[in-house]
């Protein structure tokens, strides 16, 4: 983020720039309320909380909502019904003829017949100017068909509204089916649904009455679900694989955005002051996560054991690593992994069942989580960037004290004791820093000067690449000339280019 800052600071009072602040599409592309309407949805356990998130995340996409009508499947009976007000989807009219389509519709409106007393005529053809009725099927991509119809009246929709339109209603269909998986709803393969109001209703198994209670545990925890902080949300996930696998710890790998790295904010009980990450190519969880296959301890190599034994802290005698994939954008976002089999020498294949049936109803809310916490980051660089843009605006005609300024902000932002900016002198070869410590240097006789090529500034101004330090003394570029002459002790470092 600093970088970033700074970098676009420099641009802008340089004139290289003059857009400061990134377009709003860059922000991210869902707002507070739709990151909250997505939370709703993905802890829906029901008919009715479920009908009522679908209108709240309808509502927050489109643009001046009259109404909005849920039909949802009744697997018993084959009908769409609305509850509000109550009424089945006709046999005939638009509506039906979307069903076979399958595909989203927009229209001028609907033909009066078509539509009961309770519903508003305002959605009747034709419409007023910028107005558009639309049809929207849900598919169950499994079965290939219909589980729910949504009727919205809206005015038209923008680029932006027509793409997170498209991921709703994913996020829609993953819904419909966990409720309808928890009220024990299975759909037979010939369900003519979509053609035909009759439909037949799969009865459990003895190995469906076996999962019962998995549902009952799995229907409370998804209630437990509300959290918008990421790390708690995982607490309780990771409570419940613990005691639902009996193993003594597990914890989520995180899958970076750019599909890079693996990270990890919870262990067990433990929230990490410092996030554990290391990169994709690790061993066999990088394939855990490519061919998206389950592995175990006896999968990974001696090597990889005691590497994951430092990381972890406890020496792992037996692991289950099952990847967490997020339906909707069809690609694997975490591993799950369970930790030492209490009173046993390795997990099963039930534990593995089990972690699957857990994250087949809660992963899409641990993406949202994620999702929603990333647009808070962003919206709090936006503010510390428009905070420091301006506190400088009043310092545009004096570089020294517009310096000062920009190393005041970045001690904030970084929670840093000390921070300094070396200019590079291009005649002379070298880094010359004029604020140090928050104090503004007149006398050239004080300037701190340190060899371009040398030390960790001279290496990211020579590769231009950031340098993040841990340690500075135990680090072969460290130059320790600069501590001596300020006698300041350096304990870690973080260095990056201002380039042009």
């Amino acid at each position: 983020m600093l970088p970033r800052v700074l970098i676009s600071l420099f641009r802008f009072f340089r004139g290289g720039e003059r857009q400061v602040f990134p377009p709003v599409e860059e922000r991210g592309a869902y707002s507070d309320s739709v990151q909250v309407a997505f939370l709703q949805l993905a802890s829906a356990t029901d008919t009715s909380s479920l009908c009522d998130a679908i209108r709240r995340a309808y509502d927050a996409i489109c643009s001046e909502v009259d109404c909005v009508y849920v039909y949802l499947l009744d697997a018993e009976t084959g009908r769409l019904w609305c509850e509000d007000p109550p009424h089945e989807l006709q046999n005939q009219g638009r509506l039906r003829d979307v069903l076979i389509q399958q595909r989203r519709v927009e229209c001028d409106g609907q033909m009066s017949s078509e539509l009961l007393e309770q519903q508003p005529q305002r959605v009747t053809e034709p419409l007023q100017k910028g107005r558009r009725v639309l049809l929207i099927p849900i598919l169950d991509q499994d079965q290939g068909f219909v589980t729910a119809l949504i009727l919205v009246c809206c005015t038209q929709l923008t680029t932006a509204q027509e793409h997170v339109m498209d991921v709703l209603e994913k996020h829609v269909a993953i819904a419909c089916k966990r409720v309808q998986d928890l009220q024990g709803q299975k759909h037979t393969q010939g369900s003519e649904v979509n053609r035909t109001p009759s439909l037949l209703l799969a009865r459990r198994t003895t190995r469906d009455v076996d999962s019962s209670v998995l549902d009952h545990e799995i229907l409370r925890l998804c209630g437990e679900l509300y959290d918008q902080d990421a790390a708690s949300l995982q607490l309780k996930v990771i409570h419940y694989l613990q005691k639902q696998t009996q193993s003594s710890c597990c914890c989520l790998l995180l899958v970076s955005e750019d599909n890079q790295q693996l990270f990890c904010q919870v262990v067990g009980h433990k929230v990490l002051e410092t996030e554990i990450s290391f990169p994709l190519t690790f061993g066999r969880f990088g394939q855990a996560v490519e061919k998206r296959q389950s592995i175990s301890l006896q999968d990974v190599t001696q090597e990889e054991h005691l590497q994951l034994n430092s990381t972890l802290g406890f020496e792992v005698r037996s692991m289950l690593c099952v990847p967490v994939e997020c339906r909707a954008a069809n690609k694997v976002v975490a591993l799950a992994c369970a930790f030492n089999k209490i009173g046993a020498d390795r997990h099963t294949e039930v534990d593995e069942h089990t972690v699957q049936h857990c994250f087949r109803y809660t992963s899409s809310v641990l993406t949202s989580t994620l999702a929603f916490q990333k647009e808070q980051r962003l919206k709090y660089e936006c503010q510390a960037l428009l905070q420091v843009a301006k506190n400088l605006f009043t310092h545009l005609d004096d570089v020294s004290v517009l310096l000062k300024e920009i190393i005041a902000e970045a001690r904030s932002l970084t929670s840093a004791e000390i921070c300094s900016v070396f200019l590079l002198d291009r005649v002379n070869h070298e880094l010359v820093a004029k604020v140090f410590d928050g104090g503004v240097v007149i006398d050239e006789e004080r300037e701190l000067r340190i060899p371009a090529d040398q030390g960790i500034a001279g290496h990211v101004a020579t590769t231009e690449k950031i340098l993040n330090v841990t340690d500075a003394y135990s680090h072969p570029l460290f130059y320790r000339a600069v501590d001596e002459s300020t006698g300041f002790k350096t304990r870690n470092i973080l260095c990056f280019p201002i380039k042009d």
